[in-house]
């Protein structure tokens, strides 16, 4: 029944200010109480009320909880000190509450402990939270087994605050840390992980080593956790690959999408798979990419058609194979999908131009179609004008669009006409000279 009557005062405090007044001398009776979860109760409904004019009346209550003998009280009271805080700041700094919970961070009560933490993070957070030493991290990670999981993560953000005096202490702690890996709360992990690389930051063969040590415990809670977990650790995924690469080269089939899983996932595992692929595995994440290029998905057709061509400009000794490939998917009827790989087959062609007698004559087909997305058919006319010494009719391929080119409602097709046309010029002037003169005079 009290807590009942202690909710609606809470809740109507704010809109009744004066008839709130009346409730005082109660609430500070309960507080009293001999049953420390009325004094608790009491104290979170006397600390909910939101009242300035009630400040003085709540001071000394709220010290007492601070020492009292029920843990619960004890919790209840610091997050009635954060209350307080943010009701009225000068409360707080102007007594010694703050000094009190400092102590209080060595409660034998885990949620004590927990809540001197957050508390203290958020009342001193102009000075960059709670003060962090030595002792305090050894004694916090001595005890993180008593805390649950959130509460771990509170205690594993401080140590990714802490700077190690020496190389020992670094070890030390990083000793301490190695169980929270084995957790299967991926709060907990993810935090580990933070605290590791924050300590190995300025020892970039140390660190290595640690992305080794985390490597099982990404992937182990990738594949066993929700879709929204996923996405969440292949971005810390994503950012290791990038900082160490080679890391995870061996496990790249954890990449590989499955059906289930949504775009975002599926989208992030593509950005992955070329920075794990190398001479070893390329083969065949180009196989396993050129699967979903043929998917329903656009989109993510889109990305596999660009994962591959990365992997050509990351691993060079991929690029026959890559070529191959992509030769392949310009034979597909999807037009966003020939689209794409005329956009990457134009990035290798810049990149290994030596390519190009083998490969711009198989384009033929696709060269003649002109229809698609703007950066499509700019990517097209590039070629044309790029490796028009190997293409017959090239000239008589770019002449639709010299003569259509007001109707081109695309500034960059425009402008990669006339760089094309100029270029051929100097190639094969006779066929290119009346068409020339024709966009020059449409151009000015």
């Amino acid at each position: 029944m009290k807590k009942m009557v202690y909710l609606y005062l809470s809740n109507y405090a704010a809109s009744n200010a004066e008839l709130t007044l009346l409730v005082i001398n109660t609430l500070q009776k309960d507080c009293r109480d001999e049953d420390p979860m009325i004094r608790g109760l009491a104290l979170r409904c006397f600390t909910s009320l939101r009242l300035r004019s009630i400040l003085e009346y709540i001071v000394v209550p709220l010290k007492a909880a601070l020492t009292d003998s029920s843990g619960y009280v004890r919790s209840t009271g610091v997050i009635g000190c954060l209350k307080v805080w943010h009701l009225s700041p000068e409360t707080i700094k102007d007594s010694d509450i703050v000094d009190t919970l400092y102590s209080m961070i060595r409660d034998r009560e885990p949620q004590v402990v927990v809540n001197c933490l957050s508390a203290l993070n958020e009342i001193l957070a102009e000075e960059g939270g709670v003060a962090v030493n030595q002792a305090l991290i050894v004694y916090l990670l001595n005890r993180i087994r008593d805390f649950n999981e959130w509460g771990q993560c509170s205690v594993l953000g401080l140590c990714a605050k802490y700077s190690p005096a020496d190389e020992e202490e670094m070890f030390n702690i990083m000793n301490l840390l190695d169980g929270c890996l084995k957790v299967a709360h991926s709060g907990v992990v993810l935090a580990t992980v933070r605290a590791f690389l924050h300590l190995t930051k300025d020892n970039s063969e140390l660190q290595r080593q640690v992305f080794l040590r985390l490597k099982t415990p990404l992937l182990t809670l990738m594949a066993s956790s929700s879709n929204e977990v996923s996405f969440s650790v292949l971005g810390h995924v994503a950012l290791v690959v990038e900082r160490a690469p080679g890391v995870f080269d061996d496990e790249y089939k954890q990449f590989f999408c499955k059906f289930t899983e949504p775009s975002a996932v599926k989208g992030y595992k593509l950005g992955i798979l070329p920075r794990v692929a190398c001479g070893v595995n390329a083969r065949e994440i180009v196989a396993e990419l050129t699967e979903y290029v043929s998917g329903v998905d656009a989109e993510l057709a889109r990305l596999a058609v660009r994962a591959i061509g990365e992997i050509a400009l990351r691993v060079p000794e991929a690029a026959e194979g890559v070529v191959e490939s992509l030769l392949e998917l310009i034979e597909m009827d999807a037009e966003y999908v020939r689209g794409e790989t005329i956009m990457v087959m134009q990035e290798l062609l810049r990149v290994y131009p030596e390519r190009a007698p083998n490969v711009v004559p198989s384009l033929h087909r696709c060269l003649k179609k002109m229809d698609g997305e703007e950066s499509g058919r700019a990517a097209v006319v590039w070629m044309l004008g790029e490796y028009g010494q190997l293409i017959d009719d090239a000239p008589y391929l770019l002449e639709p669009l010299i003569d259509g080119v007001n109707e081109e409602p695309s500034v960059q097709v425009k402008c990669e006409l006339l760089t094309a046309s100029v270029k051929l010029f100097f190639k094969r002037p006779p066929e290119l000279h009346a068409m020339l003169g024709r966009l020059f005079k449409v151009s000015l």
